[in-house]
């Protein structure tokens, strides 16, 4: 399933041209654990020969643990075959029907963002095991989502990457701009924008949500820690609705 492996480095002030040593150096340390550059943003794929799925985690060490490019807090992420199949080809019998809300919430985000809220998950067989809601909107829609295969003994979860905000006295404001990773297991729909409560080192925090997909395998469904709630602000809703700064605006949790 670790098709792709791409680096983020925590740099956001730095020159460009100052930190290309440091993405020569990922380079450099990526080829040496048999991953190459894609040639597309910082996309990294395996090797001729060389197992994705094996690899990865000595690959993500190698950066992670790097002496100078840890000092950029990297992280890494990987990636997945993003055409698996053809949406005709997917088997969906079986699958319960969507809730109205839900159904109508994922609607509105594609209609505004002209993208999925997530990808579509299959087996080795075309059958659906994530993503339905999705499938019913690429079907009334005619645009092609992302579809991802992993194996139908292989169990997968829900995860959501964002960054920390901190709420005081009903504003929320950004933290340093650095992406983690947590399962979702909530009923309550979940979009991009969405603020959450999470579980941390240090206790409970909030998160503001950039990206909802699905991860699959042992390993990968047991590392990440569980969202505690969803709130009831989204932050792309709330500034479209009053144009104000995305980094001040209020919220308040449902629990």
């Amino acid at each position: 399933m670790k098709d792709t492996l791409s680096v983020i480095l925590d740099a956001e002030k730095e020159d460009r041209y100052s930190i290309y040593p440091i993405i020569l150096r990922i380079d450099r340390v990526l080829l040496e654990h048999g991953w190459k550059y894609s040639g597309i943003m910082n996309m990294y794929i395996p090797n001729e020969g060389v197992d994705g799925d094996e690899s990865f985690y000595a690959a993500s060490d190698a950066i992670m643990n790097d002496e100078i490019i840890k000092n950029y807090n990297p992280s890494v992420f990987v990636g997945t075959n993003t055409n698996a199949c053809e949406l005709e080809s997917i088997n969906v019998s079986g699958m319960s029907a969507v809730s109205v809300p839900k159904f109508t919430r994922y609607y509105k985000y594609y209609k505004q963002n002209k993208e999925y809220v997530h990808e579509i998950v299959v087996d080795e067989n075309n059958n659906i095991r994530a993503g339905f809601t999705t499938y019913l909107i690429a079907k009334e829609t005619g645009d092609n989502p992302n579809i991802i295969r992993v194996r139908s003994n292989q169990p997968i979860k829900k995860v959501v990457s964002g960054q920390h905000i901190i709420i005081k006295d009903g504003i929320f404001r950004g933290k340093k701009k650095k992406t983690y990773i947590w399962e979702y297991t909530l009923d309550t729909p979940v979009i991009p924008g969405d603020v959450l409560e999470v579980i941390t080192e240090k206790g409970s925090d909030y998160m503001v949500v950039d990206k909802i997909a699905f991860v699959a395998g042992e390993s990968d469904c047991n590392k990440y820690k569980k969202v505690l709630s969803n709130t009831t602000c989204n932050i792309m809703e709330f500034i479209e609705d009053r144009e104000i700064d995305p980094y001040m605006a209020p919220c308040q949790s449902d629990t």
